[in-house]
């Protein structure tokens, strides 16, 4: 009857009344407003201060009874600083009011103050955010470069009906294809098994659900074995889009190549290869200094992404070649385009060691966001020392012993590479998983039946790959709140070159390419974040004390608030509750039937 406290803090962030109260409606990212305007400014910080101080976690930290902790010094110990606000403000750029409907008394075209807000890809922060606990929003959450192969037509693929209409709500389709004829659609087959599912027919009809999710793999067909990534599909006359699983992107990554528009003139900038971002760009060789290109002939549908090497692979049996285009011309030249032209992907170090991308390539534009004047600087966890101008402090290090160069208006920049090693070559312990690895991992279910073989250790689950330890072992344990993690057996290190310097890749759900942004990436880190605050040690005790204080006494006992926050941890008091984490009427219980 009362739920989970969970699902009262996902309503009350996407509540339009308390966004307008905490005047986070129509925030926009500092990187956005930078591109737009030419001028940084922090996102508005009122809505991420409250939903710690007030909402969950609280000012202090608590032991489990309410009671503070004390430093060595006996002093309490902060929950957060305004790091973290800063940090967790940019979760909540871009979000806006729903569009206004008039089937309500007293509607006014311009407000919309009754249905949950959207967030607007366009104005949401797209860098990573550092966390509470020494690590970023996104860690735990699997790499995208990880998705099984043909994602779509496996188990847990999720697709969302549309309607007659093709237009896309989870992502952006980047206008319509340059071309005098109908556009080209994906659409499924007659023998399709996933268009069979979709159309989940009744006596002949198709009965079309709003949403459907596969239970198990399926076999491609036809035209689906030549997609990497599936986006709009048609199904007789309707549309479904797929809902591509929560996952996060590495911002560093190594053999980054250039993408840029059908005109080279518009913003150009750096992708990961082995991720499907882009289009192919097909040109005959050497045919001189004005590149003119056309996509494949056989592409499956006009917004269709693939990653680099299948891009390669389309111009190859084209009987031609990638290239550096001028112009990509013909039909279904819409998005980003690869080229074959490599990128540099550099750092900016500021004072304080954090840092921002800067993205260079043999291009007219590159895009603001990652360009050498960006301010788009960022938390890291460097192994120790970091490149610093001694101009800006003194005992600086010269950028690193002249490793990087100093910049003129302060700081460092610098050239990286990234290095992938496995973490654990035996069997780890629980703890040592959960302390040491933060990249998740897909359920090895969704993969092939072959890909792994199991190992058993106390408590954890191996998957191992080709059956030995590597850096795509996979470990399944359960944490001290009842999750079952799947995690990666991997670490990635951000290199400064030919130096000492390092630090952790950073996670981001967002795609740093505009084209690339989508709705449905704002809200996984959004719901991210909720989780990280929700499973935070101090939101238990604190949640306990502020509901006994509503509903019983003022100054309640610690033994008192030690009950009721085992009971929003358990989920159950009694016989009462749901047995899962922060269940409201085993919490409530706990309260009111205290003896």
């Amino acid at each position: 009857g009362l739920g989970n406290f969970v699902n009262i803090l996902r309503e009350v962030t996407f509540n339009p009344l308390m966004a307008e109260n905490l005047t986070f409606q129509d925030s926009k990212s500092g990187s956005y407003l930078f591109e737009t305007t030419g001028s940084y400014t922090h996102a508005d910080e009122n809505y991420a201060r409250e939903l710690m101080q007030l909402f969950t976690i609280g000012v202090f930290l608590l032991n489990d009874d309410g009671t503070k902790m004390l430093n060595e010094n006996g002093e309490p110990i902060p929950t957060f600083s305004n790091d973290e606000v800063m940090s967790f403000a940019r979760v909540f750029t871009g979000f806006v009011q729903s569009q206004p409907r008039g089937n309500f008394e007293e509607n006014d075209s311009s407000w919309n103050a009754l249905d949950e807000l959207i967030v607007d890809p366009i104005y949401h922060d797209k860098f990573p955010k550092h966390d509470l606990t020494g690590g970023y929003i996104g860690d735990g959450y699997p790499l995208c470069v990880d998705l099984p192969s043909r994602m779509f037509l496996r188990k847990g693929a999720t697709y969302r009906l549309l309607g007659d209409s093709p237009r896309p709500h989870a992502f952006i389709d980047e206008g319509t294809p340059m071309n005098d004829g109908p556009a080209r659609v994906f659409e499924l087959g007659e023998n399709s098994r996933l268009r069979e599912i979709l159309c989940n027919s009744v006596n002949g009809s198709c009965q079309f659900q709003m949403t459907v999710t596969l239970d198990s793999n399926i076999e491609c067909d036809t035209k689906e074995c030549q997609v990497d990534e599936a986006r709009v599909l048609k199904v007789h006359d309707v549309y479904y889009e797929y809902i591509r699983p929560p996952c996060v992107e590495q911002v560093f990554f190594n053999d980054s190549k250039k993408v840029t528009y059908k005109n080279s003139f518009r913003h150009s900038s750096c992708a990961n290869p082995l991720l499907p971002h882009a289009a192919e760009a097909c040109c005959t060789e050497g045919n001189g200094g004005t590149l003119t290109a056309t996509r494949y002939t056989e592409y499956v549908f006009d917004h269709e992404r693939v990653n680099f090497s299948a891009a390669n692979v389309r111009c190859s049996r084209d009987g031609l070649s990638q290239c550096d285009f001028n112009f990509v011309q013909g039909d279904g030249v819409v998005g980003l385009h690869w080229t074959n032209s490599a990128c540099q992907i550099a750092i900016k170090v500021n004072p304080e060691g954090k840092v921002a991308i800067v993205y260079e390539a043999m291009a007219n534009i590159i895009h603001p966001n990652v360009h050498k004047d960006n301010m788009n600087y960022f938390k890291v966890y460097w192994n120790g020392d970091f490149p610093r101008n001694s101009l800006d402090e003194n005992g600086g290090n010269s950028c690193g012993n002249g490793e990087c160069s100093p910049l003129e208006d302060g700081g460092c920049f610098c050239y990286i590479e990234v290095d992938e090693e496995a973490v654990f070559s035996k069997m780890p312990r629980t703890d040592e998983v959960l302390s040491k690895l933060y990249i998740g991992a897909y359920d090895p279910l969704t993969y092939n039946d072959d890909m792994f073989s199991k190992e058993f250790g106390e408590g954890v689950i191996a998957y191992l790959a080709g059956g030995a330890y590597s850096s795509s072992t996979v470990f399944e344990v359960e944490d001290s709140f009842g999750r079952v993690r799947l995690m990666k057996n991997s670490i990635e290190t951000v290199r400064v070159k030919n130096s000492e310097y390092s630090f952790r890749n950073a996670p981001s759900f967002m795609s740093l390419l505009n084209e690339e942004s989508a709705e449905r990436d704002a809200l996984n880190e959004v719901n991210a974040l909720v989780d990280h605050l929700l499973y935070h040690q101090n939101t238990a005790p604190f949640i306990a004390s502020r509901l006994i204080q509503r509903f019983a006494t003022s100054n309640p006992d610690p033994i008192y608030v030690s009950s009721v926050a085992k009971s929003f941890r358990t989920g159950k008091y009694g016989s009462l509750g749901s047995g899962k984490y922060g269940d409201l009427a085993a919490t409530v219980s706990a309260i009111l039937l205290d003896p």
